[in-house]
């Protein structure tokens, strides 16, 4: 097809622009669609990184927080053996002077009396080792373990103030029931103490 001049210029002075209007305007689109693209990519990629580094941090905290509490129950559990242990030898040094060749009839002899007051003194230094353990128990939420610490310590310490306050001599066979009382409650506490510390925290 011929143009004539003047056709030729119509084209050039009318088209031409809007050729390189419409060049213009896909590849301004085209940048605007990669710009887009790459910012959503961004902010994917950044979204999920916060999410992987949030959730790695809260499992950082819970494992660090058990770790913690498992360190504080077994410092609790050295206290109360501290105590159990004192009362052991109490019962110890009693149980041998009650089936012993000269059992209290009707009260303790002077040396008896001797090694009952060691014994005592070894049970009233632990007795601030037992009361530090419940506390620490109640401050864990352990309220349970707490409570189990407080019903091997009646009954012990009943029958210790029986014997050093009152200066009255139990019998073989009150003290044989404190003694099995004592016993039942400690391997109840160590039961309970250990299901609190191998529980996982949610």
């Amino acid at each position: 097809m011929l143009y004539s001049a003047h056709s030729l210029e119509f084209f050039i002075i009318c088209e031409v622009p809007n050729i390189r209007l419409k060049e213009m305007s896909m590849t301004l689109i085209e940048v605007l669609d990669t710009a887009i693209k790459i910012g959503l990519g961004a902010a994917i990629t950044g979204g999920t990184s916060y999410l992987i580094s949030k959730h790695n941090h809260d499992r950082e905290i819970k494992r660090i927080s058990f770790l913690r509490r498992q360190e504080a129950l077994e410092q609790i559990t050295e206290k109360a053996e501290n105590y159990f242990s004192a009362w052991r030898r109490y019962c110890s040094a009693l149980g041998g002077i009650y089936s012993g060749s000269n059992p209290p009839n009707p009260s303790f002899t002077d040396p008896q009396w001797k090694v009952i007051k060691e014994r005592d003194q070894t049970l009233l230094d632990a007795r601030d080792s037992i009361g530090n353990a419940v506390a620490r128990l109640r401050l864990l939420g352990a309220t349970d373990v707490a409570d189990l610490v407080n019903e091997y310590g009646r009954p012990v310490g009943e029958f210790r103030d029986r014997i050093i306050l009152q200066k009255q001599t139990p019998s073989h066979d009150e003290f044989k029931a404190v003694a099995k009382l004592s016993h039942e409650k400690m391997k109840a506490f160590y039961a309970s103490v250990s299901k609190v510390y191998l529980s996982v925290p949610k």
